[in-house]
């Protein structure tokens, strides 16, 4: 296969939970709280049932296609959501408090930065954004809105459902969004957090439903210690089978010294901005258009940057698709390469179900250093359930790359769509030294929300 990597793992095991429970309404989306890790939020998307026409939850849920692309377009129909708080302790989830949302929850995540990391954001089925700040010194409203109830974003055009986000990381309030109609725009939070307002046109627009963005990291390590990077790049990905990235900079970077003293393409002109942005935004758009990388052979559903740069300026992204797979890649971005785009499909793996959400499982990962690398990750896998995979990068990467699936959880009988690990249960010292991971998975149809432990290998 044109020596690309391709392993099917037999030795992984399968998992069983240690609790389980039937939430009221269908889970769409759920993240731990990084300042208090104990805690994680369940956002639930509920579609009402007098509306829903054809099939029975079984015969929806084998179509391997998500309730969002379903109903796209059908904005007329009635959903309500609510996000849960739950505290995990000594390894059981216990419900704290629910908020009665009046759209679908969509997604929702913690702020990345170390002094936001107890904010949340959630996007939903009307196309507004909702804050939240996490304080749980206080015994009844553990989750506390902040600012107006569902932010409508100014300056855009965009009256779609809102599928997915993903925060700038390193920039507060930044906040990338993609859209049923296919658009990714960037948008800006206030410092109050009372007004949403899109940065100019959308940054990528798909031909069909966006599923997901993500950003890339921003640092570049082609030198010998890690030093910003003034360009970076945003990928997304979509129903139109495509991923595509753009490439980016921040306006604190905004002058022709940081751009040529950098490692990127010499002679780029930083005043180039093709999207006519204003120029109290905070981004400001490369001169290079929007590329494709091609390969993928369904709907790209999960895009997973890993913090890992070549001496060329290629970056390692992890994908994930409807078509049951994962798959590795590099990718040289324009600014990288002279105005071309470069990529090349390292690894993949069938999973067994559309892959959905990726995350890295950071206490059991080695990134750090010249190589080799290893890289273990939470996956959900809708129709399947939740994968444990490890990823081993070779100290030469496009000749020894290999992935390898650990362990499943299956108890699921309908769509796994979100899946998190807890950053302090067990404090990952299982038996005999061994590192144990808790983990936190939920299905859509069948309401389930599972609790269940991974003991990882030496």
């Amino acid at each position: 296969m044109d020596g690309l990597a391709e392993r099917t793992s037999s030795m992984d095991m399968t998992l069983s939970s240690s609790q389980s429970m039937v939430l009221d309404l269908p889970p769409s989306c759920i993240e731990f709280c990084p300042a208090h890790p104990s805690y994680f939020l369940v956002g639930t998307y509920n579609l009402q049932k007098e509306e829903v026409e054809g099939g029975e939850p079984e015969e929806q849920e084998n179509e391997e296609k998500s309730d969002v692309e379903k109903e796209e377009g059908q904005r007329s129909q009635s959903r309500t959501g609510s996000i849960i708080v739950f505290q995990l302790q000594n390894g059981k989830a216990r419900r704290i408090q629910t908020i009665p949302q009046p759209s679908a929850v969509f997604d929702l995540h913690f702020a990345p930065q170390s002094d936001r990391g107890d904010i949340c954001a959630a996007v939903s089925s009307t196309g507004t954004i909702s804050l939240f700040r996490l304080c749980p010194e206080t015994e009844t409203e553990v989750l506390q809105p902040l600012g107006l109830s569902g932010l409508e974003i100014h300056n855009s055009e965009e009256t779609a459902l809102l599928t997915y986000f993903a925060w700038h990381p390193t920039v507060p309030g930044l906040m990338a969004v993609t859209t049923a109609s296919g658009k990714v725009i960037f948008v800006q939070l206030d410092e109050a957090y009372q007004e949403a307002t899109a940065l100019g046109s959308p940054a990528i627009e798909h031909t069909m439903e966006a599923w997901c963005v993500a950003f890339s990291d921003l640092w570049d390590e082609s030198a010998e210690s890690k030093k910003p990077s003034p360009l970076s790049t945003v990928f997304s990905g979509g129903d139109d089978s495509a991923l595509i990235l753009r490439p980016y900079w921040l306006a604190e970077n905004d002058s022709s010294d940081s751009i040529n003293n950098s490692n990127e393409e010499p002679g780029e002109d930083s005043n180039d901005d093709s999207d006519g942005d204003s120029n109290d935004s905070p981004v400001r758009f490369h001169r290079y258009d929007a590329k494709t990388v091609k390969g993928h052979e369904a709907g790209v559903t999960a895009i997973l940057p890993l913090p890992l740069t070549m001496p060329d300026g290629s970056q390692f992204v992890l994908t994930g698709s409807y078509d049951d797979t994962l798959r590795a890649w590099v990718i040289t971005p324009p600014h990288k390469n002279y105005g071309m785009l470069k990529s090349r499909k390292l690894a993949e793996e069938n999973l067994g179900g559309g892959v959905w959400r990726l995350k890295v499982i950071e206490e059991l990962s080695s990134l750090s250093g010249p190589g080799p690398w290893t890289v273990v990750v939470l996956a959900s896998c809708m129709h399947a359930g939740s994968r444990i995979i490890r990823i081993r990068i070779g100290a030469d990467p496009l000749r020894d790359l290999e992935i390898e699936v650990l362990a499943r959880f299956e108890e699921h009988k309908s769509m796994n769509y979100g899946s998190d690990y807890s950053r302090i249960e067990g404090a990952l010292v299982g038996k005999e030294g061994k590192k144990e991971v808790v983990c936190v998975s939920t299905s859509f149809y069948d309401r389930l929300l599972c609790v269940w432990e991974f003991e990882a290998p030496v």
